[in-house]
């Protein structure tokens, strides 16, 4: 067995350490599936991304947006009664709870149609994704 681990380790190449009961730091047999960072256990790294990951909406053409529709099944898709706004994001997440959110504003078939694409958190309202999209369209007439 401690030949398999020895193996695995040099593959993958990831190690560990414990800590004695006198405090002392050593270093244990590498194993596979251990952090190769110390960013894997700082949630001040994970705050900072998923933060930085959500910030700019961007608009996408007809095409993408049917494109992602059909990647897999859409996670909290919705749309409005008279059909001038619908919603859905990829059942895959980025990070955390951040998950591609795409947008369409307007009437399909409409010259006025807008299609948007943004990294939000998972229970963002519909309120909440107009309002970065209206901030991010501010921010470009500009």
């Amino acid at each position: 067995m401690k030949q398999l681990a020895q193996s695995l380790a040099d593959t993958f190449g990831a190690t560990v350490g414990y800590t004695t009961a006198t405090g002392a730091r050593k270093r244990a047999e590498p194993i596979m599936n251990q952090p190769q960072s110390t960013t894997d256990y700082d949630p001040a790294y994970w705050q900072a991304l998923r933060y930085h990951r959500g910030d700019v909406p961007k608009r996408v053409d007809e095409a993408r947006w049917w494109d992602m529709i059909g990647v897999m099944y859409p996670r909290n898709w919705r749309r409005s009664m008279d059909d001038t706004f619908e919603v859905f994001a990829l059942d895959e997440m980025q990070t955390a709870d951040l998950y591609t959110w795409f947008v369409r504003i307007g009437k399909p078939g409409t010259p006025t149609v807008e299609y948007w694409e943004m990294i939000a958190p998972d229970r963002s309202t519909d309120k909440g994704l107009l309002a970065r999209i209206a901030k991010a369209k501010d921010a470009a007439a500009r």
